[in-house]
């Protein structure tokens, strides 16, 4: 009898472990386990104490920390930090090795500071059971490069593209930097299928192909990031009005948007389309939903 009642138990047991593996633990679960990792910033580069107060109070920096095991009931962690919580910022985690996928800095993509310790430049940061991990977040200051006179003066819809202090063709990129060709993000334009590609070197640059190219000839850019501009010195952050003023844009009227018809405040996304209609290049903006500020640049040259 005692041992059928313990053999019970031990199916009981064994049971549940299978659905906490299979179906992942629930808020209660994972906070009895009593683990967690506290992520901090404990110093700010001087740009950050540049920006005005207004600009600081709505900063966050957005840091994901990613499982190295990817079971079922191991969740990615999310820490937005800010003034507000002093830039510290402690989640509850499934005991396991973490590493730090990514860091954003929102919603001005051209504060000149971020962290280049993601992927495989993050060390490994363990988690145990009823135990809090400290992990403080290295920043690095990134120096802001302006729009060279050769950019400012091409013609729109130009393939030519500043990144950082150097100008290039768009179609000679793949053998100028290299990029993460084996995790493609699939879009559409202009009822067109492309796949773009992470560059390993730049910061917010990808290369778009299209789709049903096997070759991968480069046939455009994303562009994330200030340093990176287009004809006109145009990029992510710029106000959009950098491209839309009658009188001085860089391209003027829209030849339409998708998504809300109001911008900036707070509604569903703005994308702003223009077609170059003596080609078939195609550009996209995105506009952020807080302001009227460039999110990303999607350009398209064939």
């Amino acid at each position: 009898m005692i041992r059928n009642k313990s053999l019970s138990i031990c199916i009981m047991a064994a049971v549940f472990l299978c659905m906490t593996l299979n179906c992942g633990c629930t808020n209660g679960e994972l906070k009895s386990l009593n683990s967690t990792i506290t992520m901090s910033i404990s110093d700010l580069p001087e740009s950050y104490y540049q920006l005005s107060k207004s600009s600081r109070k709505d900063l966050d920096v957005v840091v994901v920390l990613k499982p190295t095991e990817d079971y079922s009931d191991n969740n990615s962690a999310v820490f937005r930090l800010n003034e507000a919580n002093v830039f510290s910022g402690k989640e509850y985690v499934t005991p396991s090795d973490y590493y730090v996928k990514s860091v954003d800095v929102v919603p001005d993509v051209s504060v000149p500071f971020g962290s280049n310790c993601t992927e495989d430049r993050s060390p490994i940061i363990s988690a145990g059971r009823n135990n809090n991990t400290d992990f403080v977040l290295p920043i690095q200051e990134y120096q802001l490069y302006q729009a060279k006179p050769e950019i400012l003066n091409e013609k729109s819809f130009s393939h030519k593209i500043q990144i950082n202090d150097q100008i290039y063709n768009i179609e000679e990129l793949f053998d100028k930097f290299t990029f993460n060709m084996d995790s493609p993000f699939e879009s559409t334009m202009i009822q067109k299928k492309y796949n773009s590609y992470s560059c390993n070197e730049i910061k917010g640059l990808f290369v778009i192909t299209a789709a049903d190219d096997n070759t991968n000839k480069p046939v455009g850019v994303e562009i994330n990031d200030s340093n990176i501009k287009l004809w006109g010195g145009m990029t992510a952050g710029d106000h959009i009005t950098k491209l839309t003023n009658s009188k001085n844009g860089c391209i003027g009227t829209p030849s339409y948007c998708k998504g809300s018809p109001i911008v900036g405040l707070g509604h569903d996304g703005t994308t702003f389309v223009f077609v170059d209609p003596h080609s078939e290049a195609a550009l996209q903006a995105k506009i952020s939903t807080e302001d009227r500020t460039i999110a990303s640049i999607s350009y398209v040259v064939n």
